[in-house]
C-alpha cells in the first residue's frame, strides 16, 4: 500500500513539473512515466545498499560477539593462562606496512605463550577498514588458520616477489623520516625481495638481478610469457625468448610501441594495418618532426631573399628572420609576400 502511495505522490510531483516545463501533451504521459520509473528504481537500489551495508555490519557485530565469548570462556575455565590478550595497537595502512605490523604482532602472543590456533581471534580484532574486509573473505575453515590469514594480507598489501622489488626501486625518503629510517626501510625492502625469491648465493643474486631488468626492459608480451614460465637460468631464458620470437615474429622485443604510417595509430606497422580504406582520413604520411636548425636557418635565407626582392619593388615594409611565402604575377609590377610565422626572437611581433 506504502509502495502504491510513494507511486502515486511521484506520479503528481513529475506531472505538476511537466505543466510548469510547459511539455507537450502528446509527450507529457511518456515523459511523467519515465521520471517516476526511474525514480522508483534509484529509490530500489539505495534500498538494496542499505540493505547490503546492515547485514555486512551484522556480521562484523557477530563475529565480534563469538571471538569475545570464546576468550571469555578460555580465560574463566583455563586458570593456567593469563587473563588478559596482549595489548597491540590497532593496524593503520596510512601509516604501517601491514608484513611489518604482522611481524611485529606475532612476537606478542610468542612471549605469553597463546597456541597459534587463538592467533587469528586476536588479530581479527586489530584490523580495520579495507584488511578486515579481506579477512572476512574468508571461508570460517581458513579463517582460523593463521598462516592462511597471515597469506591473504600479505597478498593485500602486495607483499609478493614483484610487490617488494617495485618497492625497492621506487623507494624516496618521506617528509617524516630521516635518512637512517629510509636506509632501513629501502635495505628492508631488499631483504624480503630477495628472501621470497630464495636467494642464497652470489649467483642466485645475479641471475635475480639480470632477470629482473630483462623483464621491465622487454615488451610486456615478452615479459609476460617469461614470467609465466618460470626461467631458472640466463640460458633457459634465453631459449624461451628465442621461441616465443619464432612462435609470435609480429611482436617487438622492445617496449617502444610502433606506429603505422597508414593510419597513424600504434601498436602495429603498415604492412599489418587492417583499417579499412574508407575510414582512412587522409594519405598515410610519416609524423613531422621538430624543425631543425638547419630547417630555420633555410627559412630565414629564403625569407631574407623575398624580403631583398620586396625592398627593390619599393615596399615600405622589410621582413628579417621571418618566415613567408610569395606569390608573383608576371603581367603585374608587384609581389605578394605572405608571412607564415613571426620571428624567430622578436618578443613584441604578433604570431
Amino acid at each position: 500500500m506504502a509502495s502504491t502511495v510513494d507511486e502515486l505522490d511521484l506520479y503528481e510531483k513529475y506531472l505538476a513539473l511537466s505543466d510548469k516545463l510547459k511539455i507537450a501533451e502528446e509527450d507529457k504521459t511518456k515523459w511523467v512515466c519515465d521520471k517516476v520509473a526511474t525514480a522508483l528504481a534509484a529509490r530500489d537500489k539505495q534500498i538494496e545498499l542499505e540493505k547490503e551495508r546492515r547485514e555486512h555490519e551484522l556480521k562484523i557485530l557477530t563475529l565480534r560477539q563469538t571471538v569475545s565469548h570464546t576468550d571469555n570462556a578460555e580465560s574463566a575455565g583455563l586458570s593456567e593462562k593469563p587473563s588478559k590478550k596482549p595489548r597491540f595497537p590497532m593496524f593503520n595502512a596510512l601509516i604501517q606496512d601491514i608484513d611489518v605490523y604482522l611481524d611485529n604482532f606475532s612476537r606478542h602472543p610468542t612471549a605469553s605463550k597463546w597456541p597459534q590456533r587463538e592467533w587469528p581471534s586476536i588479530l581479527f580484532n586489530l584490523l580495520q577498514g579495507e584488511a578486515l574486509t579481506v579477512l572476512l573473505s574468508l571461508s570460517d575453515a581458513d579463517r582460523e588458520c593463521y598462516e592462511k590469514v597471515r597469506d591473504a594480507l600479505l597478498r593485500y598489501g602486495n607483499c609478493t616477489i614483484s610487490g617488494f622489488n617495485k618497492k625497492f626501486r621506487s623507494s624516496a625518503p618521506l617528509e617524516s623520516e630521516n635518512f637512517e629510517t629510509f636506509v632501513n626501510r629501502v635495505k628492508r625492502y631488499f631483504d624480503r625481495w630477495i628472501g621470497l625469491a630464495n636467494v642464497s648465493t652470489f649467483e642466485q643474486l645475479v641471475f635475480l638481478m639480470l632477470k629482473e631488468q630483462i623483464y621491465s626492459s622487454c615488451s610486456d608480451e615478452l615479459a609476460k610469457y617469461l614470467k609465466d614460465r618460470k626461467p631458472t637460468s640466463l640460458e633457459h631464458m634465453k631459449d624461451l625468448a628465442n621461441a616465443f620470437t619464432e612462435a609470435s615474429p609480429h611482436v617487438h622485443l622492445s617496449m617502444k610501441k610502433p606506429t603505422c604510417y597508414r593510419c597513424g595509430k600504434y601498436g602495429h606497422i603498415k604492412k599489418q594495418c587492417r583499417v579499412p580504406e574508407h575510414a582512412l582520413k587522409q594519405p598515410a604520411t610519416k609524423p613531422r618532426r621538430e624543425r631543425s636548425a638547419s630547417n630555420v636557418s633555410r627559412s630565414n635565407r629564403n625569407a631574407a631573399r623575398e624580403s631583398n626582392f620586396q625592398n627593390k619593388q619599393g615596399s615600405s615594409r622589410e621582413f628579417s628572420n621571418v618566415a613567408v611565402a610569395s606569390a608573383f604575377d608576371a603581367g603585374e609590377d608587384t609581389v605578394t609576400l605572405t608571412v607564415s610565422r613571426c620571428c624567430l626572437f622578436c618578443r613584441w611581433c604578433p604570431v
